[in-house]
């Protein structure tokens, strides 16, 4: 996917090496559009995105097209044709998508590829539990993006784009690291724990704790019990009252909890990333359709995180849902009494 910065008022293709982060923003706030078109019909179309990153000549903005854009772009072109002949395929924990592009009047025909995670991204973008149902949907949207931009000339989408109503174009909000604001005094380094923190300091603290909490599901046990292992291991009620330096040291010893796939019986990493995924598709054709109804079924069985099931339970519930799915399908095929 090619992306576009802003020099001396003309928009141009962006050279330089573009930050992950950038790439990822951009990403993200995309999927964003494509959930939001199925499902609210009254959806601002947008068109791009504008993500502000650090360079050696100062901060510049790059331009990324989104879904919208794309089909805005083919429309405007013509004779830009999508192929009925899409490719799509699960890999591990994401699904990867091909759909070939023509441009007819140059005939010339190109691949878009994309790949989409099958679950739902968490905070630190961490894969969760939580299935995303529109995975395959963002997935095509995206492999069809990226084949409608491959085909089409970058002059003229440069062209287009530059000529966009500022409303169609997303500013995406810095990093808190970019703002203008005069650097604030860091802590002395034997500030105690539970020093308040300002700014970009405080940012990075709450991520670590956010990070810590979510590293934490992972070893099966609960928030309280995490709760009673700070409390033990720091004399502290909450995380706020620890440093960074004790945050860090307290993610690496949450990180060692948790259980290896190979301690809880699994004899790869592979396979027990698989049978996650069999049972959660199992609980969507038994019923449990949406992230809610399968909320509601691991905290009845007191389920933190299916990362921390051994082989042996998580066979038993994958037998288990496989009847409650067995009994679903019999009472489907049962026919309405005339």
């Amino acid at each position: 996917m090619a992306y576009y910065t802003d020099e001396k008022g003309k928009l141009v293709p962006y050279s330089g090496e573009i930050p992950q982060e950038a790439i990822m923003a951009i990403e993200a706030a995309d999927e964003q559009t494509i959930v939001e078109r199925l499902t609210r019909i009254d959806a601002q179309s947008i068109f791009a995105y504008s993500y502000p990153v650090k360079t050696k000549e100062g901060i510049k903005d790059i331009i990324g097209i989104g879904v919208d854009g794309a089909k805005e772009i083919a429309n405007l072109l013509g004779n830009i044709k999508v192929s009925p002949d899409i490719k799509a395929e699960e890999r591990g924990d994401y699904i990867y998508a091909i759909v070939p592009v023509t441009n007819l009047v140059r005939n010339v025909t190109l691949l878009g590829a994309a790949g989409q995670p099958k679950y739902i991204v968490g905070e630190g973008m961490e894969l969760t539990d939580r299935i995303d149902a529109t995975a395959f949907v963002k997935a095509i949207s995206k492999a069809q993006r990226n084949g409608i931009l491959s085909v089409a000339s970058q002059e003229t989408i440069a062209v287009i784009i530059s000529k966009l109503d500022t409303k169609a174009i997303k500013k995406l909000p810095a990093p808190p690291s970019y703002g203008k604001a005069l650097p604030k005094a860091k802590a002395p380094a034997t500030a105690k724990p539970g020093a308040p923190a300002t700014g970009a300091d405080e940012e990075k603290l709450k991520n670590l704790r956010k990070q810590i909490a979510i590293e934490w599901q992972k070893t099966g046990k609960t928030t309280d019990d995490r709760k009673e292992w700070q409390k033990t291991e720091y004399g502290v009620e909450t995380m706020s009252e620890l440093s960074e330096k004790q945050l860090n040291e307290m993610l690496t010893k949450v990180k060692a909890l948790q259980p290896s796939f190979s301690n809880l019986g699994f004899s790869s990493e592979t396979e027990q990333k698989q049978m996650r995924h069999d049972f959660f598709k199992l609980l969507a054709e038994a019923g449990y359709d949406t992230d809610e109804k399968k909320r509601e079924y691991l905290k009845e069985k007191s389920i933190v995180h299916t990362a921390a099931l051994s082989r042996d339970n998580l066979v038993k519930l994958i037998q288990e849902v496989s009847k409650q799915k067995g009994v679903l399908e019999e009472a489907e095929s049962i026919p309405e009494e005339s």
